[in-house]
């Protein structure tokens, strides 16, 4: 009974691991398209800019 308890706790652990890494990769993923965005914003500006 308690090696069943521990095998449990820990695959419970794993799995909450499992969910904070692809909770992080995706706030990532999220920052990196919000600051290509933003770039690439600025760049249209500076673009428009030397144009005018």
């Amino acid at each position: 009974m308690i090696i069943k308890s521990m095998i449990i706790t820990l695959i419970i652990k794993s799995m909450i691991i499992k969910l904070i890494i692809k909770l992080i990769i995706k706030s990532m993923i999220i920052k990196l398209a919000v600051k290509s965005m933003i770039i690439k914003l600025i760049v249209k500006s500076i673009i428009t800019k030397l144009i005018i």
